[in-house]
């Protein structure tokens, strides 16, 4: 007699295996690739080298642009993106997606009204902002940066 789980265990546990199989942030470079499939991205990956990294840039068809800097070692240190909608941050952010969690949720409640998000925690940066259909944000794992990058590049 076959196992049967209910339905939304099988949810759930679906969207625990994709969410950790597809980081970006701290992840090693395979990501992009994997970034790339998750936001059916027709055009190529664009790629720009700078002295100590390189961005790679992923289009998706519904005009999200996300810029992923990847260190020469191999670690996506950065991520940036802006679009007519803010992009799956559990996808960007990765295995620093809780850390990303709970600290919006104190900024939230300390906060009067809508403004900009400005993160600033040991190892972790995410700002965000924008308005209906123009987002932007950009999310740092300074612990992987790459010395002498400038990280007020990170665009």
């Amino acid at each position: 007699m076959p196992i049967s789980l209910p339905r939304c265990l099988v949810w759930l546990l679906l969207v625990a295996f994709h969410g950790s199989a597809c980081a970006a942030l701290g992840s090693d470079i395979d990501s992009v690739k994997t970034d790339h499939v998750f936001m059916k991205a027709a055009i190529p990956i664009q790629k720009a080298t700078h002295p100590g990294y390189t961005v790679h840039e992923i289009q998706s068809p519904d005009r999200i642009t996300v810029r992923e800097y990847v260190s020469q070692n191999g670690k996506v240190f950065a991520v940036a993106w802006e679009g007519m909608h803010i992009p799956d941050l559990q996808q960007m952010l990765g295995t620093y997606f809780q850390q990303y969690v709970a600290a919006a949720q104190e900024a939230r409640s300390a906060m009067k009204g809508r403004r900009p998000l400005d993160l600033q925690k040991p190892g972790l940066m995410v700002q965000t902002g924008g308005h209906s259909q123009s987002f932007w944000g950009r999310a740092i794992a300074s612990d992987w940066a790459p010395l002498g990058v400038d990280l007020e590049q990170i665009r």
